[in-house]
């Protein structure tokens, strides 16, 4: 049985908080009562990431993949820990994913994915990127 959607909407504020121990705990609670749930694997997994846990991020998204297919959410977290485990070019191509997709977070990964191509020294990469311009040139995230 799911959880109640308002224990969902709390994980969600949490994690936007960045409040990652209480979001941990709560994701627990939940998994407790259905080790099945994607959205509370997903929870931990960001709360791992936000942690620095990518290890633990990574056997998390395993599981909410598993019961969440073709989530933008999940594209966008393996890219994080992808990269952050130095499988730079598996974290570009998630991102090429998302972007191609038109995702709902599709801007950030655009983002992230120019952020990766600067700091890997991928020059032509960023260049096509930028010259195939987009909203991301234009937010202050992206400057």
């Amino acid at each position: 049985m799911p959880p109640p959607v308002n224990q969902r909407a709390e994980l969600q504020r949490l994690l936007q908080r960045g409040d990652f121990l209480n979001a941990k705990h709560l994701a627990g609670d939940m998994l407790r009562r259905n080790p099945r749930d994607g959205e509370a694997w997903l929870g931990v997994a960001r709360c791992a990431i936000g942690m620095n846990r990518m290890r633990v991020a990574e056997e998390a998204l395993e599981r909410a993949e598993r019961m969440i297919t073709g989530d933008h959410r999940i594209g966008m977290a393996w890219a994080i820990v992808d990269h952050y485990l130095a499988r730079s070019d598996k974290a570009i191509d998630r991102l090429r994913v998302l972007i191609a997709r038109k995702a709902p977070n599709a801007l950030d990964a655009t983002i992230f994915l120019a952020d990766i191509l600067h700091r890997t020294g991928k020059r032509a990469e960023m260049k096509a990127l930028v010259e195939q311009g987009g909203m991301w040139l234009t937010d202050v995230r992206g400057r």
